[in-house]
């Protein structure tokens, strides 16, 4: 199986990685989709832009799966917020 990473093509001379998405895998079109949305709104945060991409009104995350400890994540600025 391969991984995401396996998928880096190079490295231009800025230091951006240029990737090779597989659209035949499970996951290949909404990937490629999800990444051209976020090119074209490059002023989006991640977590912002997927919730725009994805067309939900809100995304929500918890450690602890209790209902109370739901957190939006429209604000959160990395992985875990």
């Amino acid at each position: 199986m391969k991984g995401f990473m396996s998928n880096l093509e190079y490295l231009d001379d800025f230091g951006y990685a240029h990737l090779s998405i597989d659209t035949q895998t499970r996951n290949g079109e909404v990937l490629l989709s999800f990444i051209e949305y976020c090119d074209a709104h490059e002023d989006e945060r991640f977590w912002q832009a997927l919730r725009n991409w994805s067309e939900f009104d809100k995304i929500h995350a918890s450690n602890n799966g209790e209902e109370g400890g739901l957190r939006d994540t429209f604000y959160f600025e990395g992985k875990n917020g």
